[in-house]
């Protein structure tokens, strides 16, 4: 079964309406349908006695539903005016409505002022889309309920009616049909004013023609309609149904019928409501909403054979084109080469059984870069798209040390360093970091900075290089700066001193160690002359010459007494003084004293008299007092020597 399908895409109109100038009835596009089994159901109602109460509505859907719409409409009198004209706010007079539980705001069809002695007259209409709440109920034949839904707000003249209208696809019926809707408000009143409100437009269904005659179905929704009034409806090449619109639906309200032939050739049909002039009966006052047609779609007579091609087969369609034909079967089925990547579909040229790429199924260029273009591929990690092409060849600008890839940031010409061909990284060392160099030493590695920087530490003596053992922070000393052994004797080793003398060198360690002839008595020190071994007696330890005499010289003894003082030197034959006014020739002998030789008779004691007992007392006193010159004195007149 073909689906049915929509023939217009246009919008619908949305009205304003603020002047006497009816809306015409248009078509509306999404009820202009064509397709197998087309079939619509339309119930109305009349809520002019509505109030609080409820009224009902019951259509029959016996297939997929289509569309469903619910019309209503009535009269406001008087109208609001603003100037010379009558306003419509939202929400206006009834526009609020609940269908089947549902609280509905409808939308304006249209509206058409006319005057009355008694003052203005506006004829609204509203409509809303309920095709989700009727497909609810799925295939069968259902009751919908309708309510006022603000009865606060309510039409102040009449509240016309109501209509469901129901668009579904009968599976069972094997005809094509052309179903078109028309909607809005326009009014048509014989005695109205003004002239625009008499009559109303003729609705004009392009149905297009066909070769024979053929059947049609035509209901129209109008409401206001009186029973004893006269009205018509004029449907071209049919004749006129006169009076029909009789509240068939209860007050005030119609939703009638007309079954028409369309004869062979015909292309439109026009439908007209009118309120014709009359003599004794006023003509019937007329709101007309809205006008459905359905028509069936000639059936293809003629060969379509003639259109095949290698890859399409053909076959009559009334709407088909070229020539009421239509494709109805690929001839070829390319979508078996269909991948992830491209959708086949049949040429007679292609190169894979009739079949070609039309498109690809993924768009890749979305992902190229500056350095990369990407292409589809069934297992490719970037929604599968895979690089294909580098755009730019970096390679050959690749050293023995670095690969280069493109970079659309790069230099040189968007290229930048990859990766190192040769990795130096493995020669480092705590001192040093090795860097490729094609003229480098060590696998083409060279060093091209130390690690650590022991300059630093440099000194006016000793220049300091990296050494991964080394104490002062992975540094030491590997060369001195000045060479101070140029000054070493047998007695002593120089060493670099900064504040040395002579040029920055000093004495560090004497060569011969002579501290081990040192006695109490004396120091020795290097001599490259001196004995023994190189060594001298450079100072007297201990200085005896306090204790020297005329005739003796004292000099240091270990064990000599008093402190190391034990050594005596006479000065035999050397002048002196021994103190003796009785000697002359005084000199120093060989055994250290100092001795002079006699003078005869000095010294000799004369007579004296006898003495008292006082007197040798006194004589006594006296010698106690002079003995040192009495009896200190030798009374031999010989020296002994």
């Amino acid at each position: 079964m073909q689906r049915a399908v929509r023939l217009f895409a246009i919008g619908a109109a949305i009205f304003s309406g603020r002047s006497y100038q009816a809306t015409t009835l248009q078509l509306n596009p999404d009820l202009d349908i064509q397709g197998q089994g087309v079939t619509y159901d339309l119930d109305g109602v009349g809520l002019y006695n509505l109030g609080a109460g409820t009224e009902s509505l019951t259509v029959t859907v016996n297939g997929p539903l289509l569309e469903a719409v619910l019309y209503w409409a009535g009269r406001e009198h008087p109208c609001v005016e603003i100037g010379a004209d009558c306003v419509i706010n939202s929400p206006h007079q009834d526009q609020e409505i609940v269908f089947d539980g549902n609280p509905l705001t409808g939308v304006l069809t249209g509206h058409e002022i006319n005057d009355r002695p008694s003052g203005r007259n506006n004829n609204i209409g509203y409509k809303a889309d309920v095709t989700d709440i009727v497909q609810a109920y799925g295939v069968g034949t259902h009751t919908f309920n309708i309510q006022d839904g603000d009865l606060a707000n309510n039409f102040t003249n009449q509240f016309s009616g109501a209509a469901l209208f129901v668009v579904y696809e009968d599976p069972s019926d094997p005809t094509y049909y052309r179903l078109m809707g028309f909607e809005g408000l326009d009014f048509a009143f014989v005695n109205g004013m003004p002239a625009a409100a008499v009559v109303t437009s003729p609705v004009l269904f392009n149905h297009g023609a066909a070769s024979s005659a053929r059947s049609a179905t035509v209901n129209v929704l109008v409401g206001d309609c009186e029973p004893d009034r006269p009205d018509v409806v004029r449907i071209s090449n049919h004749p006129d149904e006169l009076g029909t619109l009789d509240r068939s639906d209860g007050p005030e309200w119609d939703t009638d019928g007309y079954g028409i032939t369309i004869p062979g050739g015909v292309a439109t049909t026009s439908v007209q409501i009118i309120s014709p002039p009359t003599v004794g009966v006023e003509g019937d006052s007329l709101l007309w909403q809205f006008a459905v047609m359905r028509v069936t779609v000639p059936v293809c007579d003629h060969d379509c054979t003639a259109n095949n091609t290698a890859c399409e087969s053909y076959s009559c369609d009334p709407d088909g084109a070229p020539g009421n034909c239509d494709v109805v079967t690929q001839t070829v089925n390319c979508s078996l080469n269909n991948t992830a990547c491209v959708t086949f579909a049949c040429d007679p040229a292609g190169l894979t059984g009739n079949c070609d790429v039309v498109t690809p199924t993924v768009d890749c260029s979305v992902n190229n870069t500056a350095c990369q273009t990407f292409a589809c591929d069934p297992s490719g990690t970037t929604g599968n798209c895979s690089v294909v092409t580098p755009t730019v060849d970096c390679s050959t600008i690749n050293t023995a040390c670095t690969t280069f890839a493109c970079d659309p940031l790069g230099a040189p010409a968007n290229c930048a360093v990859e990766t190192p061909t040769v990795n130096c990284a493995v020669n480092n060392t705590a001192c040093e970091s090795f860097s490729c160099d094609p003229d480098g030493a060590t696998g083409n590695c060279d060093v091209v900075m130390p690690t650590v920087n022991c300059s630093t530490l440099n000194t006016a003596c000793d220049t300091f290089a990296c050494n991964p053992s080394g104490a002062a922070g992975n540094c030491s000393v590997v060369t001195p700066t000045v060479t101070c052994s140029t000054n070493n004797t047998a007695c002593e080793t120089f060493a670099c001193n900064p504040t040395g003398a002579p040029a920055n060198c000093s004495i560090v360690t004497p060569t011969v160690n002579c501290t081990a002839n040192n006695t109490a008595c004396q120091t020795f020190t290097c001599n490259p002359t001196g004995a023994p071994g190189n060594c001298s007696v450079v100072t007297n330890t201990v200085n005896c010459s306090a204790l020297n005499t005329v005739c003796k010289t004292f000099s240091c003894n270990p064990i000599g007494l008093p402190g190391n003082c034990g050594t005596i030197t006479p000065n035999t034959g050397v002048d002196c003084n021994d103190g003796d006014a009785c000697s002359d020739d005084d000199v120093c002998r060989p055994n250290g004293q100092c001795l002079g030789s006699l003078i005869s008779g000095c010294g000799e004691i004369p007579a004296v008299p006898t003495v008292t007992h006082w007197g040798l007392v006194l004589m006594g006193l006296l010698g106690i007092i002079g003995g040192t010159v009495l009896f200190g004195r030798r009374t031999s007149t010989v020296r002994s020597t």
